[in-house]
Parts: C-alpha cells; structure tokens; sequence
C-alpha cells in the first residue's frame, strides 16, 4: 500500500503523521509547502513582515522536519505559497480580498499537487483538494481521506460570530466565507473524513454529514513533554502563574482570559499569565484594561516547541477557554506534561480526560475566573488533575498509536 501525504499551505501535525507513519513501515510520499533549505535566515526574516509573521525563518525550518521523516519522496512547493502570499499582500492594502486570496492560493497548491499524485491512498488536509486534486486522485482509482482539524464553519460562526461584530472585527470563519466553503466541499468530497475529536465529529455531524463516513482518531503527543510538572506547589507565593500556548486570539479566548483576570485582580487575585504565541489581537484586546491587569500579561511571542519546557514546568495550570477548536495540540501537550487544565469543552479535549481538567462555560469570564482560583486553591486537587492527565496521555496518545490507527484506517 502507498499513500500520497499533502499539507496544503501550512505544516500542521503532518510532520508527526509522516514520522508515525514510517514507524508502522508504510510507504508514504509527502507534498508541501516551501521549505527553506538553501535560503538565508535574514533573507526569509526579512519577508516576514510582508506574510505578517515574525521569526519567519524559524517558523518555516519546522518545514524540515518533514524533508527528515523518512517520507519516500518530500516535495516542497515554492511558487503556489509565494502566489498565496502575494495575494496576501495585496490584500493587506485594500486591494484584494484575504478570503479569496486563501481560495486561490490554496487551490493554485492543489493544482501543483496533481502531477505527483501516487498511491493507494490520498490523505490530505481539507483545502488543499481542490484545484483538481481530489478529482485527479479519484481518477486515478486512490481513496480520498480528507483531515480536517477544526469545527464546522457553521458551529465556529455559532460560538464567534456575534463576538466579532461585537468588537468591530471581520468574521471570515463562517460557512459562507469562500475559503471555508473550499474547506467543506473537500469533506464533502472525501471518502473518509478524519477528524481529531468526538467534539469536531458532532458539528459535522449536526450539519448533515452522515456519521458512518467519520473517522475519529486522536492525534499524538511529544514524548519529551511527559511529566515536565512534578511540583505542584504554588511556584511563587499568593500568585497564580498561569500559561496560555498558541495564538493569542479572539477564537482562543482572549478577551475572556484578560477579562477573567481582571475579576480576580479586583479580588485581591493575583496572576502573571505568560503567552506564548503570536498575540497582536490580544495585546490590542488588553489596551483597555487597567495597567495593573496589563502588567500580569507576559507576552514571549513565537516560541520553538523544545523551547516550551521551562514554561511548563514553573506554570500551575493551563488555561485555555477557546471557542471552537478540532482537539486543541496545546491542550494535549500541556496535559501531557502534568500540568492542571482549565479549558472549554470546545477544546475538544477527549472525554476520557475529563478528570484532568476543569471545564468552563464558553464566553463566561466569570467561569473561567472562579475555575483559576478554586484551582490555585488546592494543591491536592491540582496534583490529581496533573497526575491523571500525563497518565492518560503518555498511555493512549502518542505518536505510534496515532500511525497504528491511520494504518488500519487505510486499510479498511
């Protein structure tokens, strides 16, 4: 059996799906995105203000870990991301607009995607199909598995679209966004559509997809992360040090953790939250609080994953109230590590795992703030959920389990 990996404009957790996947010996092939081999860092840094990221060349060397999998053959498209980005710029001026740039690009990616097209199988993530990609792979007789790691676009518009209009900002994550419409047509193209949670499941589920062409398989965590948290003594005395991974951002959560911290600061709670992750939108959501709720954000800005341990290990929980997720990565891999989780159930946290975390109502800073304080109140409470957490996750939630899954999915 051969299987054809594609990325779409983005890495995702394909590297890990490709290593997994060598693990259990099966022949794969991967396309993606744009891998800077030969470039200059300075010279990828400075295009990052153009793509709107900083430490580009850091963020797009993770790339190489996927030429390093042990992939049969990994194909690195340079010109449909340098199109998308293009259009990305364009767009950045008013000219064009950003939906229609992700459809185009995306779809330019899946139209480079056609010729190389080899296999048994083609597994790609949802987006990166069209262009003729999925057509092309029906033709030649390949089962399509389309990955997709997020809710519907109904239920993401369900949970986010009053807030956006709310705060005067564009809501593009909707059902009728061209980008996403591109999203779902994919899934609804596919054979199978592998999803990363019970969670994402129910929301395809509710907007009509039939459940029996729905595969559910838990996605891996790093080992190195398993049981970075063995102290579960408050790390600083009469402060809870909070941390939050990933983008810092509307969809996330952010206005309800900067909220929920400045009702506890009015308590006589303390905190220091430390971000990790891309964070304009929440720096821009904090101008307004007062600077005492300001000066308990710590922003550190994009951060390698090795380089995450030490934050782990001197945090005393994870928070993480997100609207809408598929299984959040940064969930798992703060549980893994044995830290005490305060999250949404729209995390898409497994149910297994519940007694590892301490659920919140979705928008309610209220919830979250009395979650963070009953939570730093009890260190035994603390223990228990860590404990269970990075049990849960180094038994039934690495990588191997992940490729030994995927194999099996193939072929059946």
């Amino acid at each position: 059996m051969k299987v054809t990996l594609s990325t779409g404009q983005g890495r995702l957790h394909f590297v890990e799906t490709s290593k997994s996947l060598c693990a259990v010996g099966l022949d794969h092939d991967v396309i993606t995105g744009w891998i800077p081999m030969r470039s200059p860092p300075w010279f990828v840094n400075l295009l990052g203000p153009l793509v709107g990221r900083d430490k580009l060349h850091q963020r797009l060397s993770l790339r190489r870990a996927i030429s390093e999998s042990g992939a049969s053959i990994c194909r690195g498209l340079f010109w449909p991301e340098a199109y998308m980005q293009m259009l990305y710029a364009i767009a950045r001026r008013g000219w064009y607009d950003r939906s229609k740039a992700s459809v185009r690009g995306w779809e330019a990616f899946g139209r480079a995607t056609v010729r190389h097209l080899d296999g048994d199988v083609f597994h790609v993530r949802s987006g990166a199909g069209q262009g003729g990609a999925i057509a092309a792979a029906k033709r030649k007789g390949m089962k399509v598995v389309v990955d997709q790691s997020l809710a519907h676009p109904a239920e993401i518009e369900r949970n986010l679209g009053r807030l956006y209009q709310e705060c005067g900002d564009v809501f593009d994550m909707g059902p009728n966004d061209p980008f996403f419409k591109l999203v779902v047509k994919d899934c609804a193209e596919a054979d199978v559509l592998l999803v990363n949670s019970d969670y994402v499941k129910q929301t395809f589920v509710k907007e009509g997809f039939d459940p029996s062409k729905i595969k559910v398989i838990y996605l891996g965590t790093r080992t190195d992360f398993f049981g970075l948290k063995s102290d579960y003594r408050l790390q600083e005395s009469g402060v809870l040090r909070l941390l939050f991974t990933g983008g810092f951002m509307l969809r996330k959560g952010a206005n309800v953790l900067i909220e929920a911290v400045d009702l506890l600061a009015k308590e006589g709670v303390r905190c220091i939250v430390e971000i990790a992750g891309h964070a304009e939108v929440g720096k821009g959501l904090l101008q307004k609080y007062p600077k005492h709720v300001r000066d308990s954000f710590v922003f550190h800005g994009f951060i390698p994953q090795g380089n995450l341990k030490s934050l782990f290990a001197r945090s005393d929980m994870f928070v993480f109230p997100s609207y809408a997720e598929g299984c959040a990565k940064s969930v798992m891999e703060a549980m893994a590590t044995g830290l005490p989780i305060v999250c949404t159930r729209e995390s898409g946290v497994p149910d297994a795992t519940a007694q590892a975390c301490a659920f919140v109502s979705l928008g309610d800073a209220r919830s979250l703030a009395c979650a963070i304080q009953s939570t730093g109140q009890d260190q035994q409470m603390r223990e228990q959920m860590g404990v269970f957490g990075k049990d849960y996750v180094s038994k039934y939630m690495k990588w191997e389990d992940y490729g030994a899954q995927l194999l099996s999915l193939y072929g059946s």
